[in-house]
């Protein structure tokens, strides 16, 4: 059983970013914690400067409930947080989501592919 909170985190190599990744995984990660568990209300919070992010939580359907003052300590200073949520019954139904047409790998460095095994490249390194 969930406990009250859970603070999963996400984060894209820059070569994954704008291509939708990071709005497919919060839409499925909602989905299953609306299907699989009692969880009524899923929230989230961003920094108000985050734009990416604003707009990635908007198109799963999280809707601004306001601004958290000085509500996380970094590099030894407060930030404000938006504060966002989404309840079970404003997931919108899986045949309306727009998900990405195509989540391919980006183009790596050849010094970063790793043509080995079944003759596809893989990215490899950090």
């Amino acid at each position: 059983m969930l406990g009250d909170r859970h603070r999963p985190a996400f984060g894209l190599l820059s070569a994954w970013r704008g291509r939708g990744v990071g709005t497919l995984a919060q839409r499925e990660l909602v989905r299953y914690l609306f299907t699989h568990t009692r969880v009524e209300r899923v929230q989230a919070t961003t920094d108000p400067e985050n734009l990416a992010e604003i707009r990635c939580l908007e198109k799963v359907g999280f809707r601004l409930e306001g601004r958290v003052r000085r509500a996380q300590w970094r590099g030894g200073r407060w930030y404000d947080q938006l504060l966002y949520s989404l309840l079970r019954d404003e997931l919108d139904a899986p045949d309306e989501l727009d998900e990405p047409d195509e989540l391919r790998e980006p183009d790596a460095p050849d010094e970063l592919r790793d043509e080995s095994h079944d003759g596809s490249a893989r990215t490899t390194g950090t």
